[in-house]
């Protein structure tokens, strides 16, 4: 009896032993993967602040010092940057605990939206084949805020990747060169650029219309600007629920196959943009008040107001245009289009453009 009570002990403590040892172990490892997850949140959470304290540098205007295997806190870390071009650095952030993985951030930043580059190939640009008739004018001189004509500083009439055709007492006028020519119904054919050539092809989207991500604006960059509200900025989804009048930047996402009827502009100014994803969101008459500035749109059908700067025509379904006597006139505006660009460049900001952020 006393044997096998021995024999019961031995066992109990031996496997009290094994299971001791057994905990011990797991206890190890489990310390072992926090450490190793602390490691990781620290190094990652360090190369995440060099990155921002490199952007926060270039919007003080200071020349950033690359570094490497610097000590950060429990981590070291290390800084490069690259020149992509004049405007934009390529930024990458590295933290690490010396013997393991190591966290990467690489950031595009615009060193500053106000270098914008914009030009209107035309007073309309567009890439469908576009018909004006009853009455529109359309005229690509320059022109001052309020209509003022200003010599030999214009652009061309129209531009389309297809063809143009104006009737019905329609006028059409331009710039050629130096050389002014006013709206006429029998327009010289150069102020009308048909079959036009875009290397990098047309800018079918808001965003691509300023130059897509390579300037600074991905696409949605629009979007987010409207939203924020700067400058009085406005995105809506039912028109109903605009303030007028416009200014800045709105952005009006209509559903697909959705028009904007009855449109009086009041006195309104900046960037329009009636767009969605499907292309076809409509402005089916504009009525009253006049425009100054870039209105980019999907679809338009009925023009009855005056509009100072230029139009881009995003559809590529052949579209005609109405205009009624008296009442109808697109006429290319700098003065207006510069106004416009404003609400872009970004001037005051903290931070420069920030076009891509990858961990």
């Amino acid at each position: 009896m006393g044997k096998i009570v021995t024999i019961l002990v031995a066992g109990v403590i031996l496997i009290g032993g094994i299971t001791l040892l057994a905990m011990n172990r797991v206890s190890v490892a489990f310390i072992g993967r926090c450490v190793d997850q602390h490691d990781r949140t620290c190094a990652r959470s360090n190369a995440i602040s060099v990155a921002n304290m490199a952007i926060g540098a270039l919007a003080r205007g200071e020349e950033l010092q690359e570094v490497s295997n610097v000590p950060l806190f429990s981590t070291r870390v290390s800084l490069d940057t690259f020149a992509l071009t004049e405007n934009r650095i390529k930024i990458i952030a590295r933290g690490y605990v010396p013997g393991k993985d190591t966290a990467v951030v690489e950031a595009i930043v615009n060193l500053s939206a106000s270098s914008l580059s914009f030009d209107m190939r035309a007073a309309v640009v567009a890439q469908c084949k576009l018909t004006v008739e009853k009455d529109l004018i359309i005229d690509g001189r320059n022109h001052d805020m309020e209509g003022g004509f200003i010599a030999e500083t214009g652009t061309l009439a129209v531009s389309t990747i297809e063809t143009f055709e104006a009737k019905k007492k329609s006028k059409i006028g331009g710039t050629c060169g130096e050389e002014d020519h006013e709206p006429e119904e029998h327009y010289t054919s150069c102020i009308v650029e048909e079959e036009a050539v875009w290397p990098n092809g047309f800018p079918d989207t808001p965003d691509k219309v300023f130059g897509g991500e390579e300037a600074g604006f991905p696409e949605g960059r629009l979007k987010e600007i409207a939203q924020s509200g700067v400058d009085g900025s406005q995105y809506v989804t039912d028109p109903a629920n605009l303030t007028w009048p416009l200014q800045a930047l709105t952005y009006v996402e209509l559903p697909s196959g959705g028009k904007w009827n009855n449109i009086d502009f009041r006195e309104s100014w900046g960037i329009l943009v009636v767009h969605n994803s499907q292309t076809n969101a409509q402005m089916e008459k504009l009525k009253e008040g006049r425009f100054r500035g870039i209105l980019i749109v999907d679809k338009i059908k009925t023009i009855e107001n005056k509009i100072i700067g230029g139009v881009t025509l995003l559809t590529q379904a052949s579209s005609t245009w109405k205009g009624k006597k008296n009442k109808s006139e697109i006429y290319f505006g700098r003065e207006a289009i510069e106004r416009a660009l404003t609400v872009l460049q970004q001037e005051g900001s903290e931070n420069p453009l920030v076009v891509s952020w990858y961990e």
